[in-house]
């Protein structure tokens, strides 16, 4: 890595790097530059008496504009700390090798030249270092003084040995037109600086904001796996206390629940954003029965909706859109959790499909507290909540809206907000791209009919004992047989002593000792006669582990997860 691409360097020292590497880009065009009018100089001025010394003149002014050959080497090594002095250096001693050349010039040809023929000469040269002031400004201002003050001096000197009036007027112009060009160049050699500075500044921002962003996706991801640990125990443990514990105890049970599937709602919504942040999740269209989709979202929500007395009403038609149904029951799960969050008792939720045009429709509509056009503007931000200041985390935790935005962003669906305080709310999503269902479109995907596990053989790995232990009841109560293991080797020697077929491998994904569950399912399907269907749970948000997990898991699911959607994910593999 060069000093210039090295941000952890002085903003100076970088400075000087860019500097260096605008002079090496336009060293060839000043060059050439030079080279063609000391040609077109030395052809104009020639004559029997200046001849042989005008062309020692020529062959001086190209051997220096030579000097850039080698210095255009020198400037395109890698640069350094220790080499930027030598550069500007070498540099500056070609410019001022150049300048003096150019300083002999008038000596050299124009000793009998005429008046009007040195005037034009004069004029020409004068304002000739001047089309090549960004170059050799951004080697030294000085060093362009300098090296435009020889060839402005070499002509005065010329000029003045003709002592007439228009000889001092046209020194005296040339004076001024020297000093404006000067402080001309001067301004663009600031400019230029500026915006190298500028642009420096700019590349440490954007860094130090990357950086930052490293660190948080870092930090989340560390955190949720290490928290999502113990939680996921414990929704193991809560399952099995509801099949096992007195009915004396379900009150305390269901605070429990509650608690877990709080702290578990948090976990998922930090993990969505830093997923979506990452760019890990993947849309993947297909065509797709827009009111089987919103079906099953609001049977999902169908319990909770009875119980909070708050009816769940549906108005949809049968479309046929293209869009990735994941995450688009991701969206409406969101939007309807919202609504009957903030809806009161008795009032209803509509879920409802207009078609408009060329589009698609679909709005999630309460009779809640409503929101404030205000308040309109930041719903959508992370961990916003209208009227919930004292943080009532039954009210949600304001993470639903911030994954909403990025999913529609994916999907390409425009979000509208229509609302009223105390009248309520309306989530409109408005799809671009669809169809009315025909016979001729596919049938869309349908759940997988939960079988029976009786006798299913299944190879646990889980290096931590707890979930180890919950997760072994919790297969075992589905009449499960299981094998558990803690690591790869662990796994390879349980399965080689006990000699038995397996039908399934579990795994977590981060393992002792550095090794992942990918290695562990490897390195049983190596000893297998057959290939063995395997999922992989984890709490990862690292872009590279997520997608070494899904390149060998049939499944991949995000801890923490509820025992039901373990054993549909079971069900799923064992019906394929």
């Amino acid at each position: 890595m060069s000093a210039a691409d090295d941000l952890s360097l002085p903003i100076d020292i970088q400075l000087r790097c860019a500097r260096i590497e605008a002079i090496k880009n336009l060293l060839g065009e000043h060059a050439a530059g030079s080279a063609l009018l000391s040609v077109v100089l030395f052809l104009v001025c020639r004559n029997p008496v200046n001849e042989v010394s005008g062309l020692w003149w020529l062959v001086s002014q190209l051997a220096c504009l030579l000097l850039y050959v080698p210095c255009h080497f020198v400037l395109r090594r890698k640069n350094s700390p220790q080499s930027l002095s030598l550069k500007f250096w070498l540099s500056y001693g070609v410019v001022i090798a150049v300048g003096l050349s150019w300083f002999a010039f008038p000596f050299l040809m124009l000793a009998d030249t005429d008046m009007l023929m040195l005037m034009v000469i004069t004029i020409s040269i004068c304002i000739a270092p001047f089309t090549t002031a960004p170059t050799v400004t951004l080697v030294s201002f000085a060093g362009f003084a300098v090296y435009a003050g020889l060839m402005y001096l070499g002509l005065v000197l010329a000029v003045l040995k003709h002592t007439t009036i228009p000889t001092v007027i046209v020194t005296g112009f040339m004076s001024l037109l020297y000093g404006f060009l000067l402080l001309q160049s001067y301004r663009i050699n600031a400019r230029m600086l500026g915006s190298f500075r500028s642009r420096i500044e700019s590349q440490l921002a954007f860094a130090a904001a990357e950086k930052a962003n490293r660190e948080k996706s870092t930090f989340i991801a560390s955190a949720s796996h290490d928290i999502r640990q113990p939680l996921q125990a414990c929704m193991f443990i809560v399952d099995h206390l509801y099949r096992k514990a007195p009915e004396s105890l379900l009150p305390i049970i269901d605070n429990l629940d509650q608690s877990v599937g709080t702290m578990r709602e948090l976990l998922d919504g930090l993990l969505d954003i830093s997923r979506l942040d990452a760019g890990v999740l993947e849309c993947v269209p297909v065509y797709v029965d827009i009111r089987q989709v919103i079906s099953e979202v609001v049977d999902g929500f169908s319990a909770r909706a009875s119980q909070e007395e708050k009816p769940l009403i549906l108005d949809v038609g049968s479309y046929v859109v293209y869009t990735d149904p994941t995450l688009l029951k991701r969206i409406l799960s969101n939007l309807i959790d919202n609504a009957l969050k903030y809806s009161p008792v008795g009032s209803p939720v509509l879920v409802s499909t207009r078609v408009d045009g060329e589009s698609i429709s679909i709005t999630v509509q309460d009779h809640g507290v409503g929101i404030s056009d205000d308040c309109q503007k930041q719903i959508f931000d992370e961990f916003f909540q209208v009227e919930n200041s004292e943080r009532d985390h039954t009210k949600g935790l304001g993470l639903g809206l911030a994954i909403v935005r990025r999913l529609t962003q994916m999907l390409d669906i425009d979000v509208a907000v229509v609302s009223s305080v105390s009248v309520g709310t309306a989530m409109t999503l408005s799809m671009r791209h669809f169809q009315t269902k025909s016979a001729d479109v596919a049938a869309v995907e349908r759940d997988s009919v939960l079988v029976d596990f009786t006798g299913l053989r299944v190879l646990l790995i889980e290096d931590q004992v707890l979930v180890r232990d919950s997760l072994t009841q919790l297969l075992e109560s589905w009449q499960c047989t299981v094998l558990a293991a803690e690591s790869v080797g662990s796994a390879v020697d349980v399965v080689t002593a006990q000699g038995i077929a397996i039908d399934l491998i579990i795994s977590d994904y981060r393992l002792r000792e550095g090794s992942t569950g990918a290695q562990a399912i490897a390195a049983i399907n190596d000893i297998s006669e057959y290939p063995i269907q395997s999922i992989v749970i984890t709490g990862e948000s690292n872009t590279d582990e997520l997608r070494d997990a899904e390149a060998i898991a049939d499944i991949l699911m995000f801890k923490p997860i509820e025992p039901g959607e373990l054993r549909s994910a079971i069900s799923r593999l064992l019906d394929a």
